[in-house]
């Protein structure tokens, strides 16, 4: 880890290397966790620092019932 990484944090991969192909590495990779007990899917959006290179968690998020919310949408209809 660099020295700016270490008093400022992690630079965002959006600031990557960028070239004729790519505006940058602008995605970060989902890394789906667990199922707490009230039924929420937690995840990790994991990037790499266009600083550093070290992977780091970018956000820890709560993924949508997309199934469950489907199957009460055809049920409905």
């Amino acid at each position: 880890m660099k020295l700016l990484c270490r008093l400022f944090g992690h630079q965002p991969p959006i600031y990557s290397p960028k070239g004729w192909w790519s505006p940058g590495e602008q995605y970060g990779r989902i890394v789906v966790g667990r199922t707490d007990g009230i039924g929420r899917i937690h995840a990790e959006v994991q990037c790499r620092c266009a600083r550093c290179g070290e992977k780091f968690i970018a956000a820890r998020v709560h993924l949508p019932k997309v199934r469950t919310a489907m199957s009460a949408q055809q049920e409905g209809a």
